[in-house]
């Protein structure tokens, strides 16, 4: 929820301060936040169930995703009707290694640097397979 200090906005019109508009978040929100962190998405989909809304969903959808539970997520964000990150989650999926699943993720979270650099790991990672292969292969032409 959005919340608006009227009063101090109305005391100085011509000078108003950022903290003047906040976020309160409700105390649904907060213990879902708090199940997910100490229970789990299992439980917090628990929760969830209970007392359903869309925001609720959607934070359920996004913490999944964060712990690669793809399939809850999916489920989460049908919820949200959220037909793009349906998609994307089932792009997602389809990936075998998890570094390729964070790097996507975190690219659909905005964290493009954090993607890069995933993505470049998982490049040495298969260069340096490569190079081992071939000296393998390079040793065992010299045995014979």
């Amino acid at each position: 929820m959005e919340c608006v200090l009227l009063d101090d906005i109305m005391q100085r019109p011509e000078d108003p301060q950022p903290g003047d508009i906040f976020i309160q978040e409700s105390e649904m929100l907060r213990k879902v936040r708090t199940t997910i962190e100490k229970l789990g998405i299992d439980a917090a989909k628990e929760m969830i169930l209970r007392s359903p809304s869309p925001k609720l969903w959607r934070i359920l959808g996004e913490a999944a995703m964060e712990a690669l539970k793809l399939d809850a997520a999916e489920e989460a964000f049908i919820h949200c009707k959220d037909y793009f990150t349906i998609q994307i989650i089932k792009k997602i999926k389809n990936y075998k290694d998890d570094e390729i699943k964070k790097a996507e993720i975190a690219a659909y979270f905005g964290r493009h640097e954090e993607a890069e650099e995933l993505h470049r790991s998982i490049d040495r990672y298969i260069k340096y397979l490569r190079n081992s292969k071939i000296k393998i292969l390079n040793f065992y032409i010299r045995l014979k």
